[in-house]
């Protein structure tokens, strides 16, 4: 029983986040699941009933992790970031700080105080969330010129077109009026002549 007891005190010891603390593997986690590992937890590791090196600090990291995971809006939270592998990334990365600013959040709830931020790291996510908004704008805006362009290349086209057909037309009427000058020319001599004689 005592081996037993230092295995897991020293499992705790060395775990790097509460789900490790208490056994747990995301994302199919339960409330229920949080305080059946809790009270299997606690009564190894009890300080009233372990006498062995580091009982208090993994009781005190079964308590933390227990405060704060018991709560279905914090275990949502992480489940939620589970299935986001870029955010899952970041707390496989910093474990630690991701449950502080939970826990964090989580005292400013309790307390009536407005929240700084939705996420943790929520810097870090709405600077990436900005890049790709300007990402999306910079791809508009240049598929927008991209199509005016287009639109430019056919107008011109479509004038110069036009232009072709207006120039073989002109040319028509140019070459009738040239034409046709002679002719009343010669017709207007022909009725002279006429009138002459």
């Amino acid at each position: 029983m005592e081996d037993d007891m230092r295995k897991e005190i020293r499992r705790i010891q060395l775990a790097t986040n509460y789900f490790d603390v208490l056994q747990l593997e995301l994302p199919n986690v339960t409330t229920i699941d949080v305080k059946k590992a809790h009270h299997r937890l606690v009564l190894l590791c009890h300080p009233d009933r372990c006498k062995l090196d580091g009982a208090n600090e993994a009781f005190d990291e079964v308590t933390k992790a227990f405060d704060l995971l018991r709560d279905q809006d914090v275990l949502d939270r992480f489940i939620e970031m589970w299935q986001d592998k870029q955010k899952r990334d970041v707390f496989l990365s910093d474990a630690r700080n991701v449950q502080k600013a939970e826990e964090e959040r989580k005292r400013k709830r309790a307390a009536g105080l407005p929240d700084d931020s939705d996420e943790p790291n929520a810097k870090q996510m709405r600077a990436a969330e900005k890049l790709e908004k300007q990402m999306d704008t910079f791809r508009a805006k240049a598929e927008g010129r991209e199509e005016r362009r287009k639109e430019k290349v056919e107008a011109k086209l479509k004038a110069e077109e036009e232009e072709k057909e207006f120039s073989q037309t002109r040319s028509s009427w140019n070459s009738w009026q040239k034409g046709g000058k002679k002719m009343r020319g010669r017709v207007a001599k022909t009725k002279r002549e006429s009138r002459e004689d």
